[in-house]
């Protein structure tokens, strides 16, 4: 008898935790738009400037080997699509720049 006091409130808590993991997806939503627009599209911002930076700074490098449209989509194309081009909320997206070719 008592082994069944005891088991019984902890299934019962199991079976609560377990249907509280099927959340609506509008929750999911609502969180996914508060960390992109307070946290990711800030990194974001920082990204395609540091980018930008790393872009000119390696100008000497890739104009001579032909590469500096490959190093303009990653560096400076990518980050400020993944920046502003994006639907807000859409923290998953990683496609990059449309224009680069790639």
């Amino acid at each position: 008898m008592d082994m069944k006091r005891t088991l019984f409130p902890l299934l019962l808590c199991l079976s609560l935790l377990a249907r509280a993991e099927e959340a609506p997806p509008v929750l999911d939503r609502q969180g996914d738009m508060l960390l992109d627009v307070l946290v990711l599209r800030p990194l974001g911002l920082v990204a395609t400037g540091l980018g930008a930076g790393v872009f000119v700074l390696t100008l000497p490098f890739t104009l001579p080997s032909g590469s500096m449209g490959d190093a303009a989509c990653g560096l400076v194309a990518d980050p400020l699509a993944y920046t502003f081009s994006r639907p807000l909320g859409d923290v998953e997206n990683r496609t990059g720049a449309q224009g680069c070719g790639r």
